[in-house]
């Protein structure tokens, strides 16, 4: 298993992906510009409490995946774009858009 990655993911122009067995800090920013990002958590090792995922994306995208049964909370603000949070294992999803 790799150590914590910074707490800081970051595509501009690009993509970048975190897949398989990592450390997920306590807080974790991602930042998009042109470009997409991943974030697949099914199989990333959480601490104990709360992990908050602060995003911005400007003209790209991002997506997060969650292992069945983690609880999403989803705090929002999207203008001229897309946000949605997909559950399909009935999971508590709290969403506040603004």
């Amino acid at each position: 298993m790799s150590d914590a990655i910074d707490d800081t993911v970051t595509a501009v122009l690009g993509s970048v992906e975190r897949r398989g067995t990592w450390v997920v800090p306590r807080e974790l920013a991602v930042r998009v510009k042109l470009g997409h990002a991943t974030l697949d958590l099914r199989e990333a090792v959480l601490g104990e409490g709360l992990t908050t995922i602060d995003v911005w994306v400007k003209l790209g995208n991002l997506e997060i995946i969650v292992p069945p049964g983690l609880v999403v909370e989803m705090n929002v603000s999207s203008h001229a774009g897309h946000a949605t949070c997909d559950r399909d294992d009935g999971a508590t999803v709290a969403s506040d858009r603004r």
